[in-house]
């Protein structure tokens, strides 16, 4: 009970119908399957200034101004940015190593210089399309010994690795 944070269109006008009627907001509330928090909360932010009459229409396009959109991502924001890792994740490169390669070719320009746990999200669909038709990718230059199969058997648990 009580799941859907925000008030709908159709709840809008119920509670203003209710309203009209002289009806409880607890009612209106029971009715509408709501918190009468949320219901009374609607009701204040959204009544007319000069009258204090609660218009439905007017009150959900407020809450759909009020709500925040959603944003698009650094890496769609810039394509010469997500060119640059499309290109680089077609030839199977990690995204760590694209995030260095990053680094290396635009050393005096931070807005392309991203985290490298971005890049592993699809920012396009042909990006979509290659990651679903390529996942898991393998990594091409695994760490020695890192595959318990690759360990030598006579290390010691105690040891320091061969590679340090």
């Amino acid at each position: 009970m009580w799941a859907v944070p925000y008030l709908r269109e159709d709840d809008r006008i119920h509670i203003a119908d209710r309203l009209r009627e002289k009806a409880a907001v607890r009612a209106s509330a029971a009715e509408l399957d709501r918190s009468p928090s949320t219901v009374d909360r609607g009701i204040r932010r959204h009544r007319h200034p000069a009258g204090g009459q609660y218009r439905p229409y007017a009150a959900q396009a407020r809450a759909d101004a009020r709500r925040p959109r959603p944003k698009t991502g650094e890496i769609g924001q810039n394509p010469e940015l997500r060119d640059f890792i499309q290109a680089h994740l077609d030839t199977r490169w990690s995204p760590e190593q694209i995030y260095q390669a990053l680094r290396a070719q635009f050393p005096r320009r931070p807005e392309m210089h991203v985290v490298h746990e971005r890049s592993t999200r699809p920012s396009t669909s042909r990006a979509a399309e290659s990651c679903a038709a390529n996942w898991p990718v393998p990594c091409d230059r695994a760490v020695p010994g890192t595959n318990p199969a690759s360990r030598p058997s006579s290390a010691n648990p105690g040891s320091p690795p061969p590679w340090s």
